[in-house]
């Protein structure tokens, strides 16, 4: 039995070169002839493990029915009926949307996850709503939320979906959209309190984020002035 002279490894008879730093053997007392019947494989076969997707979110949302029943359980126990235990449910409803269905898919589909999951959020709100004997949900919840969800869905659909697509565009639509979703919750409030339907406030939030999503675009657009900054910042 020989040994690498570079690394030290310990060689099988039938080893020409080291098959851990490649350094070729020399070994005067045992010239190396081709074995008949090499011990390691000539051809390597890579093999990736996948994960079960649907059998994780399975198994994920039944444990989810834990909490799930302990709370409804204690909740009975308690009151005599289902109350504060909805509220529970409602968010791990919630949370089965939005992290564990689109595992259940084997492609997937950013607007159409978007549109449930901006349905589900809002049909949560409506259940907190009711819970709460409230008056809120039409007024303020149900305008606002349908505005969050235009906004995010509409982003979604201009952005490129390409792997190259950079962190400024995104930035930029972000920027534009948030400015927008100000300006309507100012609309939105004013309208519901019953006072005329002019932006105040949101001016002050709106005009910012506007001029900051045009220098991000300029700056996306300027690709020298991008790697002049990018090399002054070190990064």
């Amino acid at each position: 039995m020989s040994y690498c002279v570079h690394c030290g490894v310990e060689l099988a008879a039938s080893e020409k070169e080291c098959p851990l730093c490649q350094t070729e053997v020399v070994n005067p007392r045992s010239p190396w002839e081709k074995p008949v019947r090499t011990p390691y494989p000539q051809r390597f076969e890579a093999m990736t493990a996948q994960i079960d997707r649907s059998f994780f979110a399975t198994i994920v949302g039944v444990l989810l029915l834990i909490p799930l029943l302990i709370t409804v359980f204690c909740d009975l126990a308690t009151g005599g009926g289902l109350s504060w235990s909805l509220y529970v449910a409602g968010g791990l409803a919630l949370c089965f949307v939005w992290f564990l269905l689109p595992l259940f898919f084997k492609k997937y589909r950013p607007t159409a996850f978007s549109l449930v999951n901006c349905t589900a959020a809002i049909l949560y709100l409506a259940l907190i709503n009711h819970l709460m004997g409230g008056s809120w949900f039409l007024p303020y919840g149900l305008p606002i939320s349908l505005t969050a969800s235009v906004l995010i869905v509409v982003q979604i659909v201009l952005i490129p979906r390409k792997k190259q697509t950079g962190l400024l565009p995104v930035l930029a639509w972000s920027l534009l959209c948030i400015g927008l979703f100000v300006v309507a919750v100012n609309l939105i409030v004013e309208g519901a309190a019953g006072r005329p339907t002019v932006p105040g406030w949101s001016v002050y939030a709106f005009v910012p984020c506007v001029l900051l999503s045009i220098v991000v675009s300029v700056l996306e657009r300027r690709k020298d002035l991008k790697e002049r900054i990018r090399r002054r910042l070190f990064f």
